[in-house]
């Protein structure tokens, strides 16, 4: 038998709408906080989400995230070119593009992607 083995790259034009960016922003809420986040706000107009946080070692921070930030995030999970420090089998729920396949751990993971360029808390 023989293996037939190529390296793909494979291009897709996306698209996700504020709705879109809004619902991960909603499921993130459920996850963040266990993490050190105590304050986040969602303007609607601006889109964009504040969030302030507190973390284990007393290490305080905050942000005000741009959507487009939210969204090139859900990209570098999807595109997973790099090591984000998540397992590589949850490329193929980013790379489907729809926010209903988003629940609140890869929410979490998307919005600390925009943070801190990675996942740091798992």
């Amino acid at each position: 038998m023989t293996d037939y083995t190529a390296t793909a790259i494979i291009r897709k034009r996306v698209s996700l709408t504020t709705d879109d960016i809004e619902s991960v922003v909603d499921m993130a809420g459920y996850s963040i906080g266990l993490w050190g986040v105590h304050f986040a706000e969602v303007d609607d107009e601006a889109e964009t989400y504040a969030l302030a946080w507190t973390l284990e070692d007393g290490t305080h921070g905050s942000k005000t995230l741009r959507f487009k930030e939210i969204f090139g995030a859900w990209l570098r999970c999807a595109e997973h070119t790099e090591d984000l420090g998540m397992h590589d089998s949850y490329g193929v729920t980013f790379r489907r593009f729809d926010a209903g396949d988003i629940d609140a751990e890869l929410a979490d993971y998307i919005i600390q992607v925009a943070l801190f360029g990675k996942v740091v808390f798992s």
